[in-house]
Parts: C-alpha cells; sequence; structure tokens
C-alpha cells in the first residue's frame, strides 16, 4: 500500500502536466461543464437542460461548485479530473495488491493504469470518472465480502450498483450482471436461484448481439460483435467451472438491495424536487441511451489478429471446462494455461515498457491492450496450482467485470476503448505474479513436465529487482515527456483558464473568437463549442446544448433550440465546419431543423482558421 501511495505521489507533475497540456476541438470539457453551469442558475435537468448521463453524476458532483464554491472553471475541472485518474490508479492498483500481497505487482498495476488513463485528459470531469472509481470500490467490496460478508459492505454494493446504473446505464448494467452472478452462485443453494443463474448466463451471452443488432449493417458492427461475445462467452464457461463456496444466505440479499433502493429512491426523489417528471427522467437516462448508437458512433476496427485472439481464448476455455474429463488431456490442462499466462505476461510487459520508454501517442496502447487481452479475461479465474483456494470468488468476479467491459467500447471507441480495457491494469500484474509463483513451485507445478532442469533461485529476485526498476524508469520517462510537452506549449490565458496550455495556432483563434463573440449580445455554436461561453461570460440562449447536437438532440428538441435562438435578434452564430464533418453521421444531408435556421435566416461576415462567424440577414 505504501509502494502505491509514494507512487501516486511521484506521479503527481505527470498527472497534472498532462492534464493541463491540451485543448481539444470537440469540446467536452465545455459540453460537461454548461451542465453544472445551467443547475446552478435554476435551470431544470432533461426539461430545460439536455443531458445525456444520469442523475446521480449531478447529484454528487454538482455541490462541489454550488456548495463548497470550487469556481467552474477549466482549472479547476482539470483538477478534479485530474484527482479522480490518481484515485482510480490507487484503487486498481491496492486491489492487485490486495489480491497478490505483492508490492510489486501493486506498483505494476498503478503504472498500467496511470498510462491508460491518460485519456481521461480528453473528456475532463465526465461520469465515467465517478462510475469506474465506483467500480474500484466494488471491486474492493467483494474482496471484504469473501473475507467476511458483513451488513455494511453488502449495503454499500448495492448503493454502487445503484449509483452506476443512475451515472450510465450501460456502465451500471455491465457491473450489475456480474455482482449478480456472484450473488447467485455464493449464495446457499437454491433451486430458484440455480435457474436464474443460468438466465442471466444465457442473456450475458446474447448480450453483445442484441445491444448491436440495429447497426448490423456495418461489417465494424459484426465483427466487434464476434469478438465482445467471445470474450464473453470464454469468461461465463470458466465461471461456471469455477468452484465456490456459498458464503451467504437470503438475508444477505436483504442488505444489499436495502442499499440499491436507498440510493436509486433518494436519486430520484432529489431529481424530482428539482422540478424533472419521472418521465423525462425515464426518457434522458433510459430511451435516449437506447437509440444513441444509430446518431452517434465512433467505429472499433477489429483486426483480424484481434479476433483469431477472441476465437482461440473460446476454444482454449472450452478446453480448459472440458479436458478434465479426459485422462490424457487432464494431465496437460493446467500447464497449457500455465503457459497462457507466461505469454500474455511476457507479452504485457514488452508492450508496456515500449510504450512507457518512448514518446508514443496515448491512443495506440489501449487499443493494443484492448484488442490483445481483453479476450483472455477468463486466465484470471484460474488461481496458481500452489493456492487453489486463494481468493477464488475475487479472481472470477475480476474476470466478469473485465470481459464484460468489453462492450463499454461500444458504440464510440473513444476514450471509452481506453476505459473498456482499464481492467486489464490489474489482470496483466496478476496473470505474471500467478507465473511467477509456478515457476517458484516448479517441482508441483504443471510446468514441471515440459521443464528438464529447476530455474535458479535467483532468478525470481533478479527479475523483481528488474521489473522495480522498470516502474521507476516508466514513470520518469513518462514524467518528462509530458512536462516538455506541456512546456512547449503556451498558455491559453483565457478567463479560468490560466493553467490550461495549448498549441501557438489554437491560442490565437481562441482569443479572436472569444474578442469576436464578446462584441455580440449572445451567441450559439455549432457543433458546440461550449467553452466559449465560459471564456467570454456570456450565458448561452439555451438549455438544449450538446456539442454534438446535430446527432444528440432529437428533432423536437431542435425546434425548441431554434424557438429560443428566434427570440435573440442580435444572436451571432459560429461554426466549425471541419469538426461538424467529424460528427456528422448523416445529420447535414437530413438538413434537421437547427442547419436549415442558420442556412435561412444568417449570413456569414468574417472567418479565422477553422471557425466562422455568421450574423442574421437584415430584416430577419
Amino acid at each position: 500500500m505504501k509502494v502505491v501511495l509514494g507512487l501516486a505521489l511521484l506521479s503527481v507533475p505527470y498527472v497534472l502536466s498532462a492534464a493541463f497540456g491540451g485543448v481539444y476541438a470537440y469540446d467536452d470539457e465545455g459540453t460537461l461543464m454548461i451542465t453544472f453551469r445551467d443547475i446552478m442558475d435554476g435551470r431544470v435537468l432533461y426539461h430545460d437542460i439536455f443531458a445525456l448521463y444520469g442523475p446521480f453524476y449531478y447529484l454528487v458532483l454538482t455541490p462541489l461548485f454550488n456548495v463548497l464554491k470550487i469556481p467552474l472553471w477549466h482549472d479547476s475541472v482539470r483538477l478534479i479530473s485530474a484527482v479522480f485518474w490518481l484515485g482510480i490508479s490507487v484503487a486498481l492498483a491496492t486491489y492487485a495488491f490486495r489480491l497478490t500481497a505483492s508490492k510489486l505487482v501493486g506498483a505494476y498495476s498503478f503504472i498500467i493504469s496511470l498510462f491508460l488513463l491518460k485519456l481521461i485528459v480528453h473528456s475532463p470531469m465526465h461520469p465515467q470518472e465517478l462510475g469506474f472509481l465506483l467500480v474500484a470500490g466494488l471491486l474492493h467490496a467483494v474482496f471484504e465480502v469473501e473475507k467476511r460478508p458483513r451488513p455494511l459492505v453488502l449495503v454499500l454494493i448495492g448503493a454502487a450498483i445503484g449509483s452506476l446504473l443512475l451515472i450510465k446505464i450501460n456502465l451500471g448494467i455491465f457491473a450489475a450482471i456480474p455482482i449478480a452472478l456472484a450473488a447467485l452462485r455464493i449464495t446457499d443453494h437454491n433451486p430458484v436461484f440455480r435457474w436464474l443463474h443460468r438466465i442471466i448466463i444465457l442473456v450475458a451471452v446474447l448480450m453483445p448481439a442484441v445491444l448491436m443488432a440495429p447497426l448490423f449493417g456495418s461489417p465494424w458492427v459484426v465483427e466487434f460483435c464476434l469478438f465482445a461475445t467471445a470474450t464473453v462467452g470464454a469468461a461465463s464457461i470458466v465461471w461456471c467451472k469455477a468452484d465456490l463456496v456459498p458464503i451467504i444466505s437470503g438475508r444477505h440479499w436483504g442488505y444489499a438491495l436495502a442499499g440499491f433502493a436507498a440510493v436509486s429512491v433518494f436519486t430520484i426523489v432529489a431529481t424530482m424536487q428539482g422540478g424533472t417528471t419521472i418521465d423525462e427522467l425515464f426518457s434522458a437516462t433510459v430511451l435516449q441511451n437506447a437509440s444513441i448508437a444509430k446518431h452517434w458512433n465512433v467505429p472499433l476496427i477489429i483486426s483480424p489478429g484481434a479476433a483469431a485472439f477472441a476465437l482461440s481464448s473460446l476454444g482454449f476455455a472450452l478446453f480448459y471446462a472440458v479436458a478434465d474429463r479426459f485422462v490424457p488431456l487432464s494431465k496437460i490442462r493446467l500447464g497449457v494455461i500455465v503457459w497462457l499466462k507466461t505469454l500474455i505476461a511476457i507479452i504485457g510487459a514488452a508492450m508496456l515498457a515500449i510504450a512507457a520508454l518512448f514518446d508514443i501517442p496515448s491512443g495506440i496502447l489501449p487499443n493494443l491492450i484492448f484488442q490483445a487481452f481483453v479476450p483472455f479475461a477468463w486466465l484470471l479465474a484460474i488461481v496458481p496450482s500452489s493456492a487453489d483456494a486463494e481468493h477464488k470468488l475475487n479472481r472470477s468476479v475480476l474476470m466478469l467485470f473485465s470481459a464484460f467491459m468489453a462492450l463499454y467500447a461500444y458504440p464510440v471507441a473513444g476514450t471509452q476503448l481506453m476505459l473498456a480495457a482499464l481492467l486489464m491494469s490489474t489482470m496483466i500484474p496478476v496473470l505474471a505474479n500467478d507465473v511467477i509463483i509456478e515457476f517458484g513451485n516448479w517441482r508441483k507445478s504443471p510446468l514441471a513436465w515440459k521443464m528438464p532442469v529447476r530455474l535458479p533461485s535467483c532468478l525470481g529476485v533478479g527479475l523483481s529487482r528488474l521489473a522495480a526498476g522498470f516502474v521507476v524508469t516508466a514513470l520518469a520517462t513518462q514524467t518528462m515527456f509530458s512536462v516538455q510537452n506541456y512546456l512547449s506549449l503556451k498558455p491559453l490565458a483565457l478567463a479560468g483558464s490560466n493553467l490550461v496550455r495549448a498549441k501557438d495556432t489554437q491560442v490565437s483563434r481562441y482569443h479572436w473568437a472569444v474578442a469576436e463573440l464578446s462584441k455580440c449580445p449572445a451567441f450559439y455554436t455549432v457543433p458546440g463549442l461550449l467553452s466559449l461561453h465560459f471564456w467570454t461570460g456570456i450565458k448561452p440562449v439555451t438549455g438544449l446544448n450538446n456539442n454534438n447536437m446535430l446527432g444528440l438532440i432529437d428533432y423536437p428538441q431542435q425546434l425548441r433550440v431554434v424557438a429560443d435562438l428566434s427570440r435573440s435578434r442580435n444572436l451571432c452564430i459560429l461554426t466549425y465546419p471541419a469538426l461538424q464533418r467529424l460528427f456528422d453521421r448523416g445529420q447535414i444531408v437530413a438538413r434537421p431543423p437547427i442547419s436549415r435556421y442558420i442556412e435561412e435566416y444568417f449570413v456569414e461576415y468574417e472567418s479565422n482558421g477553422p471557425f466562422h462567424l455568421l450574423r442574421r440577414l437584415d430584416g430577419h
């Protein structure tokens, strides 16, 4: 634990320089911030305000600004995001340490988490930060349950599931299924529970196909579906094979359900007290998300190699499940597993070394880790042969979480891809530790049938020291790259963004946009560049805002936006056509209400780089 906290302290320069180094054109940051501004200004969530995320997110984070009086600025928002970044990394690393009692595993896990989460800076204070901190908390809670199922821990598990469902419903479902399966398996034997367990397993295996069916016309969706189905299928096969001991009873379910109900009821009632109706709440948190993939998606291209990994993983999982029934196969069953773990440990270490010691774009590592390792999540459930009963429940639950999170990359494989691969930061070090244990217990290990000589006893010590040196070197190298990049950028020097730096051309263009828009009584941007409202100090004309409004705000809502814009006679419009083309999934050709309104009533009068400034036509 002290090692992880020490590394967290040493990583502060890396995290802060990365968090404040860059401004991203699609402006997720401003989109998230404007919702909190509107809530604080008295607008009603999901009625006056367009929002993609569940009410628990807003209920928890809004008090930071209106109760604790933290300024709602870019500097403070990025600092909050950096705290989440470090918090998630520490939580996952300490969980890996608890599973293995190895300081080196904890350190290794921390470094992988830290590097994967670098993409978090693209969307500061996104709800997934709170969500994945809760996921890490759930894993720690399961660890406590395996030790002793105390009522408070069970209440917290239920509360965490309720919170996740009311932050992002997809994330909540992907977390709820592993917890439900685990609870059913470790409850005192009950025929109803066994049948319910089988039904949930069937639903889980079919879930990728059901979730992605509306977009099966796109080849990438079919490929991703097969990849995800193989991943979930392999984990489900090994899960059903796991030998778990019942440790809870019906009354323990009561504690968890009480926690779930308490958080759910409190959140819904508090949101409705703010003026939101139950129909608006349900539409925004459930119905709206059900159709989002049709209007906004970022393809995840599954490589042929990744498809082969997924199919071979499914084959190995089937082999593991049935091999013990045949004497010739049972002798090599665990040996095959150990060599698979060894391969993953070696490839994982090499991949991380290349990414950590060289200045490689941060988006590459999550994609490689996701496609190479997620299909083999089922290996987590198989503990070393010398420790058959150690943390079986925890490792099996971690396996399920790792497999189901593969679906989180759909339909938008941006930062979501990084989070879909995040639990690999625990899986890879844990499997590497398994390999060390197997090699250390050579005579009892399934490796014996392949190794004619005993490995030197000093080899494990040498590898441990090498790994420890690598962890420190990797952190130092990435810190150097990150700080150098930050110092090479120019201060943005706009209101509330004194610590933020960006490229020189970006800074000059944003300053131009702020200067021009500050001359307007009101303005609107397409796509939504909502940070400009904070930098100019001019509040938005409407509460139905989003950076991708043409793709995500539906037809009736767009008509409401047009009505709001029409009431402002001196309105300016700032457009960013290149960014709109990036967001476009057929909306430009369809000419939705907002597009038609701007085309008919506004004309361009000035531009600067990608920005085009429009004013209303005379007489309109």
